[in-house]
């Protein structure tokens, strides 16, 4: 999700008919960018509209738009009907309301140490490693926390996911829960062939070039297979019992009491995370504005930018140059099972 600075309102605007008064369940969270105001929203929205459309909640002004639509739309995954519409009763709004501004005064409180940051990103860390002050270390006991339960919550959304994968089989999908597809790649570059036959050819068409780079990495970052290994090994063996799927066909598979179950687990994990999302960027900005200009601090992170000289190939002007040889060493793409949950419930 990370913690991108940029302006805007955050809306929650809904449905009433012009006749008799009467308001939708439904709420769209939303945003605007910069300065638009939400009334133009409105006004963009109540186009062809034979409703009319209100804000059903104050807007919420923020330094943090991106972050703070994301944040909400997965947070409120079992309301969510479909891309920025909810479901929610009287109650649920208000909850959604008090949420954003929870939220978004922790991002606001935040924004001096987010903007010290996008400035420290643009450049040249100094080679330096500071020393973990008491502040630091307690940061990245905290980030080590949430990252720990935010994979706790993702193996546990990987077994739903793969009990739903059990029951869909190589159906399409299952109605309004997921759909799977047979992917269709085309053709594939051959580089290791190519590397191995025309080495001279390689280096001809290899370009060097000098640019930015930036790589910032937590020291101890707790992996799924470290801190909950009895889960991981389950996932895994769950995994490894589901039947190939060769081809898709049979097309949708019809909603089940059991799959509907399985579907608002998974949502219900999915709107976890977002909370921990917030949490793990959070403790990351905080640790970068602690860091500065610094290659890292010790025992907590490491931050290195620099301007780096990297080498590639120039796949486009060798295909350009030599069409027949970049044809004579293509190779068939190779299909991919595809499933994916929806997260949302259009039903």
């Amino acid at each position: 999700m990370g913690a991108k600075l940029k302006p805007g309102w955050l809306y929650f605007l809904g449905e009433e008919d012009y006749v008799s008064g009467a308001r939708s369940p439904y709420v769209k969270i939303g945003k605007t960018d910069h300065d638009k105001p939400v009334s133009a929203r409105i006004k963009e929205h109540a186009t062809g509209n034979p409703r009319r459309v209100v804000e059903v909640a104050p807007a919420v002004r923020t330094q943090f738009i991106d972050p703070l639509e994301t944040h909400m739309h997965h947070r409120f995954s079992l309301n969510r009907v479909h891309g920025e519409w909810f479901s929610l009763t009287a109650a649920e709004l208000r909850q959604a309301e008090s949420e954003a501004r929870r939220v978004n005064g922790e991002m606001s409180a935040l924004a001096g140490k987010a903007k010290r940051v996008r400035s420290a990103a643009k450049k040249v860390s100094n080679g330096t490693v500071k020393k973990a002050t008491a502040a630091a270390k307690r940061l990245h006991a905290a980030f080590v926390v949430a990252l720990t339960q935010r994979s706790l919550l993702d193996l546990q959304q990987s077994m739903v996911e793969t009990e739903l994968r059990r029951l869909n089989g190589s159906r399409d999908g299952i109605a309004g829960i997921a759909v799977q597809i047979m992917t269709s790649p085309g053709p594939k570059f051959d580089m290791a062939a190519f590397e191995a036959a025309r080495p001279a050819m390689v280096r001809r068409f290899t370009k060097t070039k000098t640019a930015f780079s930036t790589s910032f990495k937590m020291t101890d970052k707790p992996s799924a297979a470290k801190t909950h290994t009895t889960l991981n090994e389950n996932v895994k063996a769950a995994r490894g019992k589901l039947s190939a799927v060769t081809s898709v066909t049979g097309g949708e598979k019809g909603r089940s009491p059991a799959s509907g179950r399985l579907h608002a687990e998974w949502l219900r994990l999915h709107a976890g995370t977002a909370a921990l999302d917030w949490e793990v960027n959070r403790f990351q900005v905080e640790i970068k504005s602690l860091c500065g200009t610094s290659e890292g601090i010790d025992g907590v992170c490491s931050w290195k930018r620099e301007n780096k000289t990297s080498s590639s190939f120039d796949t486009a002007a060798f295909k350009k140059a030599h069409p027949k040889i970049w044809q004579s060493f293509t190779v068939p793409g190779v299909p991919q099972v595809r499933f994916t949950v929806l997260d949302h419930t259009p039903y």
